[in-house]
């Protein structure tokens, strides 16, 4: 029987060829059809995920819980801002620029969300702004913390500083009262002392020959006299001599056309009856002064005081009859 299948295709080769050339159409078929279905799979796919992109896009948000946040996370700034406000003058302007641009960047959210519905894109934008303020937030914080301790680290500096200038002062006017007292002691050490001192009344005869009298009625002029010693913490030169003269009402016998005026004495406005100036060589010496006026002196014990650069030389008393 199989022999004559092999004779009979050996007798037909026509028919042998067709059934090979549609063996070959069919499989074509089947890969074409499989390459058709592939490309639907992948169309639908696609369409599909622009579908859910699409609707996903349009999909709405509610704004309120982003009002929320956003309202949320001011009043945490502004409660944790508030903490540094007053205590120095750089620490508020910080604070005041912070708050500023923090609320700058707040009202572009609000304007963002002044509709009660938006758009998934929206909502997007949103949620980037209100993170961007979260950081800029932390930033302004971090910031400020910095400052307040860089003030806290000056005002410590300060302090230290300020303990220091108050030990240089009490170092300075311990030594100040140290050069006081030392230059008080030379100041007294440099006072002068009038030894000597004499008062008396005079009158001149005509040949100017000088004659002392006590009587109120002879006397035409005062007379005073007094001793200089040497004294070698003072220095040479001129000065003037001031001689006070107190009646015995204890008024100071002043005429200022005969050369009376004030002075100070130790510490002290004093009138004076005449002034002297003197040459000081500083070696023992004595000076004569004479005062007179137009009228007698009454009778009585008159006070005579000498001062010089502000302090007492000497005093002495007369009795005038």
């Amino acid at each position: 029987m199989a022999d004559d299948k092999d004779n009979f295709s050996e007798n037909y080769p026509g028919e042998r060829e067709g059934r090979n050339n549609r063996s070959n159409a069919g499989l074509l078929i089947i890969l074409l059809l499989l390459l058709l279905g592939s490309i639907f799979i992948n169309v639908y796919q696609y369409n599909k995920e622009k579908v859910k992109e699409k609707d996903y896009t349009a999909e709405i948000f509610n704004s309120n819980e982003l009002k929320s946040q956003l309202k949320n996370q001011l009043d945490t700034a502004r409660l944790q801002l508030e903490e540094y406000k007053g205590r120095n003058a750089s620490l508020d302007s910080a604070v005041k620029k912070d708050e500023q641009e923090m609320e700058d960047q707040a009202e572009q959210i609000r304007k963002m969300l002044k509709s009660n519905k938006i758009n998934y894109n929206k909502y997007l934008d949103v949620k980037y702004k209100l993170d961007e303020m979260i950081y800029m937030k932390d930033k302004y914080l971090r910031e400020i913390a910095e400052l307040n301790e860089k003030n806290k680290q000056l005002t410590e500096e300060n302090q230290d500083l300020k303990h220091e200038v108050k030990e240089g002062k009490h170092t300075i006017n311990n030594l100040t009262d140290k050069v006081t007292s030392q230059k008080n002691k030379l100041d007294i050490a440099a006072m002068l002392k009038a030894d000597n001192i004499s008062v008396m009344g005079v009158y001149f005869k005509k040949n100017n020959k000088e004659v002392e009298s006590s009587k109120s009625k002879n006397i035409q002029k005062l007379k005073f006299c007094f001793t200089l010693e040497e004294n070698k913490f003072a220095d040479a030169g001129k000065r003037d001599v001031f001689i006070q003269v107190i009646d015995p009402s204890g008024q100071t016998v002043a005429i200022e056309s005969l050369g009376s005026g004030v002075t100070t004495v130790n510490a002290q406005q004093s009138q004076y009856t005449t002034k002297e100036e003197i040459e000081f060589k500083n070696e023992t010496q004595d000076y004569c002064a004479y005062w007179g006026k137009d009228t007698p002196f009454a009778p009585g014990v008159y006070h005579v005081v000498l001062s010089t650069e502000g302090y007492k030389l000497g005093e002495k008393e007369i009795h005038i009859r």
